[in-house]
């Protein structure tokens, strides 16, 4: 059983961790100075994840359970300042997982856009596997990767810089790849190097 202590929940929060058998589960400790909404999100894992909220006197505040494989999401509107504590538990199997924490007004300071997670995870094969969180309904949008090695040479933002990281980008190589295409509803796995 791990204990991870947070202390004031003012940014999201995110953790990869494991629960099964030797370490049934895992305890996140917060504090939320304001009222406001809240959202927990856990996903990535391999078998049933158990998920409880729980007030500073110990009362369940949620409690929700996945299916297999799944991800688990739950939102609450209105929940007061004070100590909580989140424990994930896996009562069928040994298995990793990725939780994240998002008190309200959160927001992806690059497009403004409220964000449930920004992160990839390799599996066990190398694999990385990109999901599309917003597109805003225009069904428009792409998202490409690109190597950063060498681009030092040019400033961050810069037309230059814009330029050669769509050049790497559309070159399907190893320099670059484009990962989603929303108007073609592409996804691509590429292998993580």
């Amino acid at each position: 059983m791990s204990n991870i202590s947070i202390g004031n929940l003012n940014d999201n929060y995110f953790s990869i961790d494991f629960a099964g058998k030797t370490d049934p589960t895992d305890t996140y400790r917060f504090n939320r100075l304001n009222t406001g909404s809240f959202r927990v999100t856990a996903e990535g894992f391999s078998s049933i994840v158990g998920m409880q909220l729980l007030d500073s006197q110990g009362k369940v505040v949620k409690d929700i359970e996945t299916n297999g494989t799944n991800s688990g999401t739950f939102s609450i509107d209105n929940l007061g300042a004070t100590n909580y504590a989140l424990k994930i538990s896996a009562p069928s199997g040994d298995t990793n997982y990725q939780v994240s924490l998002t008190p309200d007004g959160k927001v992806d300071p690059l497009t403004g856009l409220g964000v449930d997670s920004g992160f990839f995870a390799t599996d066990s094969t190398g694999q990385v596997g990109f999901d599309w969180l917003h597109d805003g309904g225009n069904y428009q949008g792409e998202v490409a990767i690109f190597s950063v090695l060498g681009m030092e040479e040019f400033t961050p933002g810069s037309q230059e810089f814009i330029k050669e990281a769509a050049r790497r980008s559309l070159t399907n190589s190893t320099f670059g790849h484009v990962v989603i295409s929303d108007p073609k509803v592409q996804i691509h796995y590429l292998m993580a190097v």
